[in-house]
């Protein structure tokens, strides 16, 4: 007889620990994001959205904006990834079409996301 506690999907808090338990131990989230279903992808995206901004609010001053994270991101990425001037971002809404997101896009910017965190946990 199977235990009426076990669960075919993590919960949001059992992903939520998991995400930060590898950000503080430098280890990639994005083997968390594949694992979940489309739904909680974009749950853990905005997580680690709010997060950076959060601590980019404590590292950098209260002054922190959206647009200031945006263009951390935009370095890392024109490094990252050798990208041009014109391929900068605007925002970072992920899309979303019947239940699956724009996979390619959204890793990377959880990446990028990931790295902007690392720099404030660690400075390097």
């Amino acid at each position: 007889m199977a235990d009426s506690r076990q669960q075919t999907q993590p919960s949001s808090l059992d992903w939520r620990m998991e995400v930060i338990y590898r950000i503080f131990h430098r280890q990639s989230i994005l083997a968390v994001w594949g694992a979940l279903p489309a739904k909680q992808q974009v749950e853990l995206y905005n997580f680690i959205w709010e997060k950076t901004l959060e601590l980019g609010m404590v590292v950098k001053g209260k002054e922190f904006t959206q647009e200031e994270l945006l263009s951390q991101l935009n370095k890392i990425a024109m490094k990252q990834f050798d990208r041009k001037a014109e391929e900068k971002w605007t925002d970072l809404r992920i899309y979303i079409d019947e239940s699956t997101i724009e996979t390619a896009r959204t890793r990377e910017q959880i990446d990028l996301l990931s790295k902007v965190l690392d720099q404030y946990l660690f400075g390097d």
